[in-house]
């Protein structure tokens, strides 16, 4: 018999086997080691850089979920991209465009002074969107969960 043996892969699946009580089980599992994995990684680049990419992305999107604007029928494609684009770090603030020409980030600079023109400055402080700002907002997760959103967004694209 294999399992006599000693095959490493039979032993292996005995295992899982006795200490699993279903496939779902398991599955459940590795979702959730993937899941906390991701996270700690997220949570590093948010130490070492708040906004850098990752770190951006993990402010905006704690959970690792999929946002609920994706699941409402009444968003217009556009929107949806335009929201998902300034989630993933894919849009053309100095903070990203910078990166794609090799300019240092000190001096990514916003078209509204010497501040770096980065997702916070335009959502929170910049003079150039004080009057489309939602005053409500105290912080970007907030902000991505606000119905509001999307016009903000599209105001900043056209002023920025």
């Amino acid at each position: 018999m294999a399992i006599d043996m000693n095959n490493p892969y039979i032993r292996h699946y005995c295992k899982l086997v006795r200490e699993y009580s279903s496939p779902g089980q398991l599955q459940r599992e590795i979702i959730l080691d993937f899941i906390h994995k991701t996270q700690r990684t997220f949570q590093h680049q948010l130490d070492d850089d708040p906004y850098g990419k990752l770190g951006t992305y993990y402010r905006i999107n704690p959970e690792l979920r999929r946002p609920k604007f994706t699941e409402v029928a009444m968003l217009y494609e556009s929107d949806r991209l335009t929201l998902t684009q300034y989630r993933t770090g894919s849009h053309s603030l100095r903070i990203e465009s910078g990166r794609w020409t090799r300019i240092a980030r000190e001096d990514r600079h916003c078209k509204c002074g010497p501040n770096v023109q980065t997702i916070d400055h335009v959502i929170f402080d910049c003079p150039l969107m004080e009057q489309y700002r939602l005053n409500d907002i105290i912080n970007i997760h907030d902000f991505f969960h606000h119905d509001g959103a999307v016009l903000f967004i599209n105001h900043s694209k056209l002023i920025l």
